[in-house]
């Protein structure tokens, strides 16, 4: 499961508040790790094992045999070009991905044990999957205030265990991948980010955090990046080619997402970023993982905001919100006299009031709508997916700016719709549509729209747009090498469709 677990951190608070305030004082006062695991095993009841594996069975690992294979596939290629490292890795995300007792587990184990022995680790390629034997859990002491009958070696592994997961808890890296999903023959290829990993990188974990960070992480999980060999274009210099050429290895990299200036503190996102979470969410998160209270320049100046509202210009909650007035298409705003009361229309002239559950029904039904849409073209329907939004559109039009996130959803879902039938024209159309929502949302210098604007590209070439294509192209082109850097696949993609147009 994920850390934290909130679950299990609630079930632990009852059990501190019930202990009798001696053993909070011993507690409190152990300073080595060894007595930590060793006081709190004796405090382990059957109720708490119980309810432990309850919780588990809600973070259970999706597993999947076809991408288990792709991952042993790129493991033999690394094998046969003898870079055992990559190997390895790919090997061990193919075991991670494998359902249990399948075919695919097993020589995912085995391919791994002969790159480990080529890399002279022998005792680790001996290993097999480790054991596992619920039955024989310990569950603490038999007698009150003893401990298990535990060997020295459990105990270390105990302490050791207990470590790592504190450790993991604040100072840890998810890694993710984006996973395939739908039919593997469609025209239209979506993917969802699946978390596949989580590391400890000791230089990464140095960074201080930001809702709005001056930094982009680019992954590199061991595969040695070829060449592309042909010449270098004008946005890759020959020491990043000679990089790209050498990097291997399990790395992060720390790239410059603005211009950081000498002395400026280099910022990093812990998850709660400020496009995609409201402030008190965020601070509320952070408070609970991290224990501390945001003070990070987004947070700040939403406080100052609410401090001192009347330095805000006229309408610029109402831009802010995305939200028409049903009467005049003007922006809506949050009445100031009171937040919970609803919206106003920011026109003077016009200052038609909407409740907050009317807005709140309406943006409901456009979800749900969207919810549907998506569900059609997961099954393959993309033509009653299409109705459906071109009535959803004709809804979200009437309060949906076209700033809106949902309403960039909305027009996302419809290219994909478009796509899906081969229409490309159409499908450009409504892709452009939601890069206005994106550019709003994330900003016009952030990665969400890169990834956008590639979807764009590929588009315009699919229907034989040359003009629009190599128009596109340039700016996909530096929001990428700017957050992913040279090396990334979708720059290669791009290069190989920029050199058939120009050809």
């Amino acid at each position: 499961m994920d850390l934290p677990c909130f679950q299990w951190q609630d079930h632990v608070a009852q059990k501190w508040r019930a202990l009798e305030p001696k053993l909070k004082e011993q507690f409190t006062s152990l300073l080595e790790i060894d007595d930590v695991f060793r006081c709190a095993l004796r405090l382990m009841r059957q109720d708490d094992l119980d309810f432990l594996q309850q919780v588990s069975a809600a973070y259970s690992v999706q597993k999947d045999a076809e991408l288990a294979a792709k991952c042993r596939e790129r493991g033999n290629s690394s094998f046969k070009t003898k870079n055992y490292t990559a190997a390895a890795l790919h090997y061990s995300k193919g075991i991670c991905f494998a359902p249990s007792s399948s075919e695919q587990l097993s020589l995912c184990y085995a391919n791994r044990s002969a790159a480990l022995y080529h890399l002279q680790h022998y005792q680790l390629s001996k290993a097999g999957p480790p054991p596992v034997s619920w039955s024989h859990t310990p569950q603490g002491p038999n007698k009150e205030g003893e401990d298990a009958d535990w060997n020295a070696e459990l105990w270390m592994l105990g302490s050791a265990v207990l470590q790592h997961i504190l450790q993991l808890r604040c100072n840890a890296q998810a890694i993710v991948v984006l996973q395939d999903t739908g039919a593997t023959n469609s025209l239209v290829q979506s993917n969802r980010e699946i978390r596949i990993a989580t590391a400890v990188f000791p230089a990464l974990s140095l960074l201080n955090h930001s809702c709005c960070p001056n930094t982009s992480l680019v992954f590199n999980t061991g595969g040695i990046i070829e060449p592309s060999g042909s010449a270098l274009s004008a946005d890759f210099s020959e020491g990043e080619a000679e990089w790209r050429h050498k990097a291997q290895g399990v790395t992060v990299t720390v790239r410059a997402a603005k211009l950081i200036t000498p002395g400026q503190e280099i910022l990093h996102c812990y998850g709660p970023h400020s496009s995609r979470m409201a402030t008190q969410e965020r601070r509320r998160l952070l408070q609970e993982q991290y224990y501390f209270l945001c003070q990070c320049e987004a947070c700040s100046q939403h406080q100052q905001d609410v401090e001192e509202p009347r330095q805000q210009q006229p309408g610029a909650e109402g831009r802010d919100l995305g939200l028409l007035c049903i009467k005049c298409k003007g922006s809506l705003k949050k009445r100031s006299e009171d937040r919970e009361a609803g919206f106003v229309c920011s026109l003077s002239s016009c200052s038609h009031c909407m409740s907050l559950s009317d807005v709140n029904n309406r943006l409901q039904e456009i979800r749900v709508n969207l919810e549907k849409a998506v569900e059609l073209m997961e099954t393959d329907r993309p033509g009653e997916a299409l109705r459906l939004l071109k009535k959803t559109l004709c809804q979200s039009g009437v309060i949906l700016a076209e700033t809106h996130p949902l309403q960039g959803e909305l027009a996302d879902a419809t290219a994909r719709a478009y796509a899906s039938m081969g229409d490309w024209n159409n499908a450009a159309s409504h892709l452009e549509r939601s890069t206005v929502a994106i550019a709003s949302q994330f900003g016009k210098e952030s990665v969400e729209l890169g990834r956008q604007l590639f979807k764009l590209a590929q588009l315009h070439f699919n229907s034989g747009s040359r003009g629009p294509a190599l128009s596109v192209i340039p700016k996909v082109r530096r929001l990428l090498c700017l957050h992913c850097g040279p090396h990334c696949h979708e720059l290669q993609e791009l290069k190989a469709m920029e050199d058939c147009l120009q050809g």
